[in-house]
């Protein structure tokens, strides 16, 4: 569920980055969902998707569900 969640996710800002002619667009992790209602801003959390090649295993599955591959 949540890997189709995150597909869904970096499909929409692919999109919206070639709708607003970009080349790119930026899925940042570590930060929580909801904003701090003192700061006005979102609390980093971290992530450990960079452990133990993580991200490079995330980024293989992401590009198996979208058309075009991740560089």
């Amino acid at each position: 569920m949540i890997k189709k969640k995150l597909v869904n996710i970096f499909s929409a800002l692919s999109n919206e980055a070639k709708l607003k002619y970009c080349s790119s667009a930026f899925l940042v992790f570590g930060l929580k969902d909801k904003i701090n209602g003192k700061t006005g801003k979102r609390d980093i959390v971290g992530t450990d998707y960079k452990k133990n090649g993580g991200l490079e295993k995330f980024k293989k599955e992401i590009s198996e569900c979208v058309n075009n591959k991740l560089r």
